[in-house]
């Protein structure tokens, strides 16, 4: 992450001694959001981070360790919860860690934060960010972009709960993270979707929305909506999609 960060900055300028004094930390740091060094973060996100922790789950699942676990907890949906919420715990950490640590790096290369200069920069932005005031659209992208990390970990988590193969679970989950990411904004294309609703919907079913809210927006002719309206989408259609699979495998699997 430190090097795909450091070569993003060669590529804007020519050396990092010619950097200049103007240049903003802050938003170099979103800036490489959007960026190729973000894509190579970003696949990184989808084929690493969600399984870090939740292979455990699935792992004890099939190989009938879990029961030794229920057993210990005396109740097998006190095992359930635990696990969701482990999971959800420590992906956010993770995440979390990463985003801080990209976000230092880029300050550390560029130039120290002038929240002052950043507040009148993001007037520019307007509507694709969540507040004028930088350090509250800071936080708010921190927070967020955290809170899209957890809803992903947990839908991944709920796909695997009805594979019986450990090792398919790493392929199913790479293969449903790489079809929200780019079908989305493929459809967007081929279907030349302009409308409002279109391209909210497209928007929130993408993964971009979770792990970036406010930074990527799909669609060429993508309506200047709120920054706040696809992430609260993108969190209520991929959380109600993991709502439902857990309820389903609650009655798949009763106690």
């Amino acid at each position: 992450m430190v090097i795909a960060t450091i070569l993003y900055a060669k590529n804007e300028y020519i050396s990092l001694a010619s950097i200049p004094k103007e240049a903003s930390g802050l938003n170099f740091f979103y800036g490489t959001q959007g960026s190729f060094s973000s894509a190579l973060l970003f696949f990184f996100y989808i084929s690493v981070m969600p399984f870090l922790y939740s292979h455990n789950i699935i792992s004890a699942k099939n190989n009938h360790f879990d029961n030794l676990m229920i057993t210990r907890l005396g109740s097998q949906k006190r095992y359930r919860l635990k696990a969701i919420v482990m999971n959800i715990v420590y992906s956010g950490g993770i995440f979390l860690s990463y985003r801080i640590l990209e976000l230092v790096v880029s300050v550390m290369i560029i130039n120290p934060i002038n929240f002052t200069e950043e507040t009148r920069s993001l007037f520019d932005q307007l509507p694709y960010v969540f507040s004028t005031n930088a350090i509250l659209n800071l936080v708010f992208y921190l927070i967020l972009s955290t809170i899209g990390a957890m809803v992903f970990a947990s839908f991944i988590l709920s796909i695997g709960l009805f594979l019986k193969n450990s090792v398919l679970y790493y392929a199913v989950g790479l293969i449903v993270s790489l079809f929200f990411s780019l079908v989305p904004a493929l459809l967007m294309g081929l279907l030349n979707i302009r409308s409002f609703i279109g391209s909210l919907f497209m928007n929130s079913v993408s993964f971009d929305t979770l792990f970036t809210p406010g930074i990527r927006t799909i669609g060429s002719y993508a309506p200047k909506f709120n920054a706040w309206f696809p992430f609260i989408g993108s969190v209520f259609f991929f959380g109600l999609v993991t709502f439902i699979l857990y309820k389903v495998w609650d009655q798949y699997y009763d106690e």
